[in-house]
């Protein structure tokens, strides 16, 4: 899907799949349901669905960009020493 949208962005697309679970997994992506929901959505046999952009909610950016880790361990010595039974010299 990654190359999907970076070579046809902007532009119109028509996915076409074997079966439906593909396309509803997608359509639970873009319109924010539980994809543990997706077959909700599920379609008849060759059914045709276009999906309004303009329901699509807007980006909401991850918890992982808005809070930041004011003191990230030290990978070699804290993140090491808490694994390893005995400390160890890094050269």
């Amino acid at each position: 899907m990654s190359i999907l949208e970076t070579r046809y962005s902007e532009d119109t697309a028509i996915i076409v799949s074997p079966d439906s679970d593909n396309l509803t997994v997608l359509q639970a992506g873009i319109i924010r349901l539980d994809l543990r929901r997706h077959r909700v959505l599920s379609f008849a046999q060759g059914e045709v669905r276009f999906v309004n952009t303009n329901s699509v909610p807007p980006y909401k950016q991850p918890a992982s960009v808005v809070y930041k880790c004011l003191k990230p361990p030290n990978f070699a010595f804290e993140v090491l020493s808490s694994i390893l039974p005995s400390p160890i010299l890094l050269a």
